[in-house]
């Protein structure tokens, strides 16, 4: 199945928020000057893929290659966990085969991590809605289409359906 944007428009909210984040992000690094985008954007969105989310605890990246990333100033400058790796070749080479093999259960565990956010905020944002049964006769606010308008109808008729 093909989840591009003519096909699957829910992709369109997901993408608008990333958007919205990473040129948030973008602005704060620029200040007051705008010039420079092009050399800020790499790390806006190295930033942005590599921070883990509030729904699903993970970074983007590690969702997709199933390790975390390594931070560029590391590359110059190894920590513990990059100097123990580089000795040992043949451990590295059986972690990163470890890690390939958790990959779809790393996965699992943050799509329930994302559905019990999804629950928590839904019941949040149902605890404050205030229950308003309708009767026959009461006045609705609804569509009103233009090709189906018919005399003494609007905006704020009676409900007779």
């Amino acid at each position: 199945m093909s989840y591009s944007t003519p096909r699957y428009p829910q992709s369109n909210g997901q993408t608008e928020a990333a958007n919205k984040t990473v040129l948030s992000n973008l602005k704060k690094r620029l200040g007051s000057y705008k010039g420079g985008w092009n050399e800020e954007l790499q790390p806006v969105i190295w930033a942005y893929r590599t921070t883990p989310r509030r729904a699903s605890g993970e970074t983007p990246f590690s969702l997709v290659y199933g390790m975390e990333a390594v931070v560029p100033a590391e590359l110059n400058f190894p920590g513990l966990r990059r100097v123990k790796l580089l000795l040992e070749e043949t451990l590295n080479t059986q972690m990163m085969h470890d890690a390939l093999d958790t990959i779809d259960e790393q996965r699992d565990q943050a799509l329930i991590q994302l559905q019990n956010y999804q629950q928590t905020t839904a019941r949040y944002y149902n605890s404050r809605i205030k229950n308003r049964p309708l009767q026959v006769g009461d006045l609705v606010l609804r569509r009103v289409f233009e090709n189906t308008k018919e005399e003494g109808t609007g905006k704020l008729g009676v409900n007779w359906e």
